[in-house]
């Protein structure tokens, strides 16, 4: 899976992160809200860990994703249909199911750019 990530950073995890899920501004898994970024690859609370602000990333599905729609977090920061509920982080690109891998068109201004 192809990814262009265009704005990468950092911040210290709150607590231990897994790789390829939407992170908060606090450090932690986003929870259908707003999200700093995508990891790319799980640290240990208090470590840096590495995410992609802007840009197509790959995200883990935490249950069904439409290719085209938008997306939010679950409640442990894996991409799922937004549904007309909850904040929208971007467009995915591909389709998927609990456990999967999609790419997705994010900007943490998303709600602008989708």
């Amino acid at each position: 899976m192809t990814e262009q990530p265009i704005l990468p950073t950092s911040i210290t995890a709150a607590t231990d992160i897994v790789g390829r899920r939407f992170v908060d501004f606090d450090g932690n898994h986003a929870n259908n809200e707003s999200a700093a970024g995508v990891s790319t690859f799980g640290v240990k609370a208090g470590e840096q860990v590495p995410i992609v602000c802007i840009g197509l990333v790959v995200v883990e599905c935490g249950g069904t994703v439409t290719k085209g729609g938008l997306v939010k977090a679950d409640s442990v920061g894996k991409a799922i249909d937004l549904a007309g509920v909850g904040t929208p982080l971007g467009r995915a690109y591909d389709a998927g199911s609990n456990g999967s891998f999609v790419r997705v068109l994010y900007g943490c201004f998303a709600p602008v750019v989708v």
